[in-house]
């Protein structure tokens, strides 16, 4: 999902709407935010690009858990694996914010 995509660069973004991310959280989907067409080779910093869309989502109604969820532990749980969660034994990269990231 890329919040961000507004304007449809294919056929298949032509439905494409600011409050997407919040629609398909209230039907049960699972989100996880990524980055599509252009942005993929453009993008200098990957992982601003994806807070920027969680951000953009939380302001179109996206509950905040959902939008962190969706660049923490979600992409991992959709390919399978383990990770983007603290849990004991477990290995990571911590990372702590005094404000919202």
């Amino acid at each position: 999902l890329d919040p961000l995509a507004s304007l449809p660069l294919t056929f298949d973004q032509l439905g494409v709407r600011e409050d997407n991310a919040a629609m398909l959280a209230r039907a049960g989907v699972p989100l996880a935010f990524g980055l599509v067409g252009w942005r993929i080779h453009h993008s200098l910093n990957a992982g601003l690009v994806l807070r920027e869309g969680a951000g953009f989502s939380v302001s179109t109604g996206l509950p905040y858990a959902d939008a962190l969820r969706a660049v923490t532990a979600r992409p991992f749980e959709i390919l399978g694996q383990e990770g983007g969660t603290l849990a004991p034994r477990a290995a990571a990269d911590l990372v702590v914010w005094d404000g919202d990231p």
